[in-house]
């Protein structure tokens, strides 16, 4: 198996959807401070059957997500991260930015969550999220 190749995302004009697992992630996130989306590649067997030749094309093969919000107890949307968080439940997620050009939409798992609290700074929440293995098939938008 080859190393995969990273392309890491942050879009000053990213837009953040969610919604439930299983479902098109369609309420905005607007108060999250920050996006960084992680896309990686690597080739992928692509043999045909009874084929002696072996073949691959290029195949995204993991998805990550971090998000950041300013804490407040008052955030609904993180609100909703953290209790996905703590119920071990997946949730759908639509990135992009404002022209529609980059945009996976899946139902992801969240992996991990920093609280940073510097002196005379605000508190940060940041969530990891990475792709689920649901039956449903991940959307990504390259227009």
């Amino acid at each position: 198996m080859s190393v995969g190749t990273t392309i890491a995302v942050s879009v000053a004009d990213a837009l953040l959807y969610r919604g439930t697992a299983g479902a098109t992630a369609s309420t905005l996130v607007n108060t999250c401070q920050d996006v960084t989306l992680k896309l990686t590649f690597a080739d992928v067997k692509a043999n045909r059957r009874l084929s002696q030749f072996e073949g691959s094309v290029i195949g995204m093969i993991a998805t990550e997500v971090e998000v950041t919000f300013v804490a407040d107890s008052a955030d609904a949307h993180l609100t909703a991260f953290k209790a996905a968080m703590i119920a071990l439940t997946p949730m759908s997620l639509y990135i992009t930015d404002k022209s529609g050009m980059i945009g996976p939409e899946a139902d992801f798992y969240i992996f991990g969550f920093d609280d940073t609290q510097k002196l005379e700074d605000a508190v940060l929440n940041k969530f990891t999220l990475k792709r689920a293995a649901t039956s449903r098939t991940p959307a990504v938008n390259w227009r």
